[in-house]
C-alpha cells in the first residue's frame, strides 16, 4: 500500500504479483515452489482444493533492514532480500516486520513476482522519498499463513501499518509495525498520531506492537546506561497502558539486559527494537528472543513464539540425537556394534527374570546409545558453531556484571554478528550447490521442491 492510507483486502487472487521464478538457493521445502504447484495444490484422491489453514504456533519477528540492499545499489531485487527470504524460511518466522525498507511500488511488484509462490511481501512507503527513506513492511512467510482474509492497513505512510490475519478458527490477530523518528519531539507526537489514526479509522486495536521504537522505557536497556527524554516515555506509555501491553521481553527478563541496536561508531548500544502484546496474548507468548539475522544490518532481530489459545499446552518433547550423526562413519560403527551385542544378549536369555529380561536389556541399549551419540555429537557439531554458542554465553555474562564494559560488550557484538554472517552464508552456498546437482533432474529433490506444501 503506497501513501492514501486505505484499507486494502490481499487475499490469494490480488493485491501482489505472483510468478514461476525460483532463487538458485532454494531448497526442497522453501521458497522454491512454481506457481504450478501452487495451483495443483489440491487434494488429489478428491478432486476439491485442500483449505489453507494458518499454523496453531506462529513466530512473529521484527527486524530493522538499514534500507533496501547493502551495496546501495538500485536493483528491483537486491540481496538482502534474498537473505530475507532464507530467514524467515530457516527459523520458520510467519510474519516478519520489517522497518527502514525503502520500498517502491516497483521493488514491491518484483519481490512478490520472484517470492510469490511462498513468500508475501505488504509494504507502506515514505510518501516524500519511497526509495531513499523510511518505510515499513511485513513478509508473509505462505507456508504458515494462509493468505485468506490478509489485510494492510496503513497507519501512517512509511512509519506504522497493520497487518490482520487470520490464525485459527476464528482467531483474528492484528499486528501494528512501527518505525518511530529519531528525534525526541517527532518521536513524542507520534504516539498520540498513531492511536488517533487507529481511532479514526475504527480499526480494532492491535494485540501486537513491534519494531523500531527509537526510544526506550528504562536506562537498563542503554549501554552506558541513561534514560530517555520523559516526553515521549510518558507518551509510550500512555499508548500501551490504554491499549493494554506489556513489553514481553522485560516482563520475562525483569533484571536482565540485552541489546537489539549497536551504534557503529562508539560500540553504545541499546533496545530500542521491542514487541509489546495484550495481557491476553501475554500467557501464551514464549521464546522471547534477541539475535543476530545472519545479514549486514546494525540491529538485530527480535521475536516472539505464540501459542493457539485453544491448543493444548505441550512440553518441550523428547531427547533425540542430531541427524547429523546418521552420515558420521565412526558414530554408525559404534551404533552399530552395541545393536549387534543387544542381538546376541537377547538370545542369550533362556530364562526371564526381573533382574535379566529383554526389557530391561533394551533399556541399557538405549541408554548406552544416548550417552554414545551425546558424546560424539560434542565433536562432531561445527566448530563454527560451538564458536558462536560460547560467544553468546560470554556476551550474556558480560552484559549482566554489575558494571558492564562497554567496550568489551561492543567487540564480542561485532564478533558474533561476523561470525552469524559466516554461518549464513555458508548454508547458502551449500544449498546453492545442491541445486546445482540435483535440480531439474529425476531425483526426489526435485520431486519434492514442486510438490505441495500447504499451511496445516
Amino acid at each position: 500500500m503506497f501513501g492514501n492510507g486505505t484499507l486494502r483486502n490481499l487475499g490469494s487472487d490480488g493485491g501482489n504479483a505472483t510468478g514461476a521464478g525460483r532463487p538458485a538457493e532454494e531448497e526442497p521445502g522453501g521458497y522454491g515452489r512454481t506457481e504450478a504447484a501452487e495451483r495443483n495444490g489440491g487434494d488429489r484422491r478428491s478432486g476439491q482444493k485442500r483449505k489453507k489453514r494458518t499454523k496453531g504456533r506462529i513466530v512473529i519477528a521484527s527486524l530493522n533492514m538499514r534500507g533496501f540492499s547493502s551495496s546501495g545499489a538500485q536493483t528491483q531485487v537486491s540481496e538482502k532480500w534474498m537473505r530475507i527470504n532464507q530467514l524467515i524460511r530457516d527459523k520458520k518466522i510467519a510474519v516478519l516486520a520489517l522497518q527502514e525498507t525503502h520500498l517502491t511500488q516497483e521493488r514491491l511488484l518484483s519481490l512478490n513476482t520472484l517470492f510469490g509462490a511462498t513468500m508475501m511481501v505488504l509494504g507502506s512507503a515514505d510518501v516524500e522519498n519511497t526509495a531513499g527513506a523510511r518505510g515499513v513492511a511485513f513478509a508473509v512467510n505462505k507456508r504458515i499463513v494462509t493468505e485468506d482474509d490478509l489485510r494492510l492497513t496503513e497507519i501512517l505512510p512509511g512509519r506504522a501499518a497493520i497487518l490482520t490475519f487470520r490464525w485459527t478458527g476464528d482467531r483474528i490477530l492484528n499486528v501494528l509495525n512501527v518505525y518511530a523518528p529519531n528525534q525526541p519531539g517527532p518521536n513524542s507526537t507520534f504516539w498520540s498520531e498513531v492511536v488517533d489514526e487507529v481511532r479514526t479509522r475504527r480499526t480494532r486495536r492491535p494485540e501486537l506492537m513491534l519494531g523500531d521504537f527509537n526510544l526506550v522505557e528504562s536506562s537498563i536497556d542503554r549501554l552506558p546506561s541513561h534514560g530517555d527524554p520523559q516526553t515521549p516515555v510518558e507518551n509510550l506509555a500512555k499508548m500501551t497502558a490504554e491499549w493494554g501491553m506489556s513489553d514481553g521481553w522485560r516482563v520475562n527478563n525483569p533484571r536482565e539486559r540485552a541489546y537489539s541496536f549497536m551504534q557503529q561508531g562508539t560500540g553504545s548500544q541499546s533496545r530500542i527494537d521491542r514487541i509489546y502484546v495484550t495481557n491476553e496474548l501475554l500467557r501464551r507468548a514464549e521464546d522471547w528472543t534477541i539475535e543476530e539475522a545472519g545479514f549486514l544490518t546494525d540491529h538485530r532481530l527480535v521475536s516472539v513464539s505464540l501459542a493457539n489459545y485453544k491448543a493444548p499446552k505441550t512440553g518441550s518433547g523428547r531427547w533425540a540425537f542430531p541427524a547429523a550423526l546418521l552420515s558420521d562413519g565412526r558414530f554408525v560403527k559404534e551404533m552399530r556394534d552395541l545393536g549387534d551385542k543387544l542381538q546376541k544378549d537377547v538370545l542369550a536369555v533362556q530364562n526371564q527374570t526381573p533382574e535379566r529380561n529383554v526389557q530391561k536389556l533394551y533399556h541399557e541399549f538405549k541408554s548406552r546409545l544416548r550417552e554414545t551419540a551425546r558424546a560424539r555429537a560434542k565433536k562432531v557439531i561445527p566448530k563454527l558453531d560451538r564458536k558462536i554458542e560460547a560467544l553468546r554465553t560470554d556476551m550474556k555474562a558480560a552484559l549482566n556484571e554489575e558494571t558492564p564494559d562497554e567496550h568489551r560488550a561492543a567487540i564480542l557484538q561485532d564478533k558474533l554478528t561476523k561470525l552469524e554472517i559466516k554461518r549464513f552464508d555458508r548454508k547458502r552456498r551449500a544449498v546453492a550447490t545442491k541445486d546445482w546437482l540435483q535440480g531439474e533432474t529425476m531425483s526426489r529433490y526435485w520431486t519434492k521442491l514442486n510438490a505441495p506444501q500447504l499451511p496445516t
